[in-house]
């Protein structure tokens, strides 16, 4: 509420504040309140605790400042976040993603009546682990077992390496990212 004025779009001559005393004027008066509409302010938070997502790497788009917005203007939320191990899912109004505002990145909306926090959502990626003999060109070559098979892994797993494999005349030495 910011006053009561003689008109109903506030150019009247009569301006009073809420509860001032005036004197009655000799005649009926018509008075219509005159509002301002409330800004409210959004905030974004990336949702992602360094401690427990070991590596985050926040790359491309940073977090927008937060910023103040009138009662139902159309706002666009923040693009997508990338960091490292994970993939941007959803801006939500709850941490934990059970909020009742679920955006898309950059998806259209009405500011709501109180301050807003939007978090980041993520899925974490999940990675193969394959395995190579790496024996193709040698002959008569006899592994005791099979090699394992290809695993996937959540990002930050801790991962235990397949047993040494054994070959006529050879001594495992271990594995490595690379054939040579």
């Amino acid at each position: 509420f910011k006053e009561w004025n003689s008109a109903a779009d506030g150019s009247g001559q009569t301006t009073l504040s809420a509860s001032a005393p005036f004197s009655m004027t000799a005649g009926n008066i018509e008075l219509h309140a005159q509002w301002d509409i409330n800004s409210y302010t959004l905030t974004y938070n990336a949702n992602a605790d360094t401690s427990k997502y070991t590596g985050a790497d926040f790359t491309g788009s940073f977090l927008p400042p937060s910023a103040s917005h009138e009662y139902t203007s159309a706002v666009s939320a923040a693009a997508a976040l990338t960091m490292t191990g994970y993939t941007f899912k959803e801006w939500n109004s709850a941490a934990d993603g059970s909020g009742q505002t679920t955006l898309s990145a950059s998806d259209s909306f009405s500011m709501t009546a109180g301050d807003l926090t939007l978090y980041a959502q993520w899925d974490i990626n999940s990675y193969t682990v394959t395995y190579s003999a790496n024996a193709a060109s040698y002959t008569g070559a006899v592994f005791n077992g099979t090699l394992p098979d290809i695993k996937t892994y959540d990002y930050t797993s801790t991962v235990a390496a397949a047993a040494a494999l054994t070959m006529t005349d050879y001594t495992f030495s271990g594995w490595n990212t690379k054939a040579d």
